[in-house]
């Protein structure tokens, strides 16, 4: 039953997240364009306020003694060496000449645009062939250690109210830079 549980949350979730994305205009290949040529900010300024807001999440939840109890605890991923610089080239080529990354390429297939299914095949297929050579990978010395290079353990305290201090001037960054273009009449 546990596990139904966290299949039909994952469902909700990615469920909501494909209707966020599709309202914000990210399934849309000029809005991918846009952004990777910085001259429409509203898909950055989406992701950086879905960070701010989840950094001041955080940060509250661990300043009221609640993020244990809620699970509302960071995942810090371990760093991979060489992995990380492969990896984001990787994923620079192909989201710039598919424009979209694994995300908006479901949520473009739930809107109605089946030429994307190709992406999602690719993404299923890219998953299959890193789980089969990720061995040979580590064996390689591409993937690395996997050691957590955080400062979170250190500054555990100062982290709690940088977290929300710094979710809040993102915030007010994103919502200033309406102000630079007033003329766009967007949702974020």
């Amino acid at each position: 039953m546990e596990h139904l549980n966290h299949l039909l949350m994952g469902l909700l979730t990615g469920a909501l997240f494909g209707i966020v994305l599709h309202k914000v205009g990210a399934i849309r290949y000029s809005r991918v364009e846009g952004m990777l040529l910085l001259r429409d900010l509203k898909i950055m300024k989406f992701a950086f306020m879905g960070i701010a807001t989840a950094s001041i999440i955080y940060g509250l939840a661990d300043i009221f003694g609640i993020a244990e109890q809620t699970n509302l605890l960071p995942r810090i991923m371990p760093y991979l060496g060489i992995a990380h610089l492969v990896g984001g080239f990787l994923f620079g080529i192909a989201m710039a000449s598919a424009g979209f990354c694994p995300g908006t390429c479901v949520a473009r297939v739930g809107a109605g645009k089946f030429i994307s299914f190709a992406g999602v095949i690719g993404l299923i297929l890219g998953i299959v062939i890193y789980t089969q050579i990720q061995p040979w990978l580590v064996e390689v010395g591409i993937l690395g250690t996997r050691e957590k290079i955080t400062s979170l353990r250190s500054f555990r305290n100062t982290l709690r109210t940088l977290g929300c201090c710094m979710g809040c001037i993102v915030c007010n960054f994103c919502s200033c830079c309406r102000l630079v273009r007033p003329s766009q009449k967007d949702w974020l």
